[in-house]
């Protein structure tokens, strides 16, 4: 009896939570793990940012227009090394230009030079010197034209009027005598007129190449002023005479090489207009130097082109040809 009690009692306990515990076994609602949940409009307000974080955001902003002023200058200064390069290129072509004309003056004088040393060989006759020539006394100490009332005294001490020659005191300061016709009395006004004249004397060769000497000499020992001043006073007194186109040549080219580059062109093209004088290829081209010298391109390109077309053999043409390429890589 007891031990039916007892298994009463365990079976109860077995099935009474079984009976009240149905519930349990009903459907679980099923749950999509994976959804997001939807919030729900709540009126979010953004926190204020704190003085750190502007302070921040700041200097981003400054840091960022920073970089772009840094490379707004960089390219600033790309720019002005492109021009001073296209400078440093200008400037040694210039300089450039500078080498070549004067190694072409080189070539040129030497050239010349050379000419006049085999002109000079040819010249075997002694010349004298004759008293009274009217290159003789060409040039004059300054003080001596102040001396007397009647004109300047020559070297010698002997009057200028007596002899036949006038006094001309260049801008240098220098007296050069300029030979005027001999008069009766030996008396020249003041306003250069003679009084009475006679027929002048008969040209001496002999004197006439004495004199073109003494000017030529001049004009190698570098006294420029000087020879312009002699070349002018022999042409005056020997105006048809054999040196006189030569004498022409080189008063040019004392204007040229004293840089009066318009007196220089002015005496170049009396040569030039003689088509048969042995000058002319040169007249020609130091014409065209000083065209080139004084910025007058045009003129220069058709004189130097003149030149080569007439004499494309000669020494000159080549200068000219070497002129003319500098001009043409100026673009000028």
């Amino acid at each position: 009896m007891d031990l039916f009690k007892r298994r009463l009692r365990m079976g109860g306990s077995i099935l009474l939570p079984l009976i009240f515990s149905s519930p349990l076994f009903a459907d679980v609602p099923v749950v999509d793990l994976m959804a997001k949940p939807v919030k729900q409009s709540s009126g979010y307000v953004a926190k204020p940012q704190s003085v750190e974080q502007r302070l921040q955001i700041l200097e981003r902003k400054i840091g960022n227009d920073a970089l772009i002023d840094l490379y707004q200058r960089l390219d600033a200064l790309q720019v002005e090394v492109q021009q001073l390069r296209g400078l440093q290129e200008e400037q040694g072509h210039s300089l450039e230009g500078v080498k070549q004309r004067q190694r072409s003056l080189y070539v040129d004088l030497d050239q010349r030079i050379n000419n006049l040393q085999k002109e000079l060989k040819q010249l075997s006759v002694p010349v004298p010197a004759v008293a009274g020539s009217p290159l003789s006394q060409s040039i004059v100490d300054n003080n001596a034209s102040g001396h007397g009332e009647g004109g300047g005294l020559a070297a010698n001490g002997s009057a200028v009027a007596n002899s036949g020659e006038g006094v001309a005191i260049g801008s240098t300061g220098v007296g050069v005598v300029v030979p005027v016709a001999p008069t009766t009395d030996g008396v020249v006004t003041a306003n250069g007129a003679v009084a009475t004249t006679t027929p002048p004397a008969p040209v001496n060769p002999l004197q006439e190449q004495s004199d073109y000497q003494k000017a030529l000499d001049l004009l190698m020992a570098g006294s420029y002023e000087e020879a312009i001043a002699a070349f002018s006073s022999f042409l005056q007194y020997y105006p048809n005479g054999e040196y006189q186109m030569n004498a022409q040549y080189w008063l040019g080219e004392a204007y040229y090489v004293s840089r009066y580059f318009d007196q220089a062109i002015e005496a170049f093209s009396q040569v030039i207009a003689d088509k048969t004088a042995r000058k002319r290829p040169d007249a020609m081209l130091k014409s065209g130097y000083s065209f080139y010298e004084q910025k007058r391109w045009p003129e220069c390109r058709e004189l130097l082109q003149q030149l080569i077309a007439d004499y494309p053999q000669s020494t000159a043409a080549g200068l000219a040809e070497q002129r003319l390429q500098m001009l043409r890589a100026a673009n000028l």
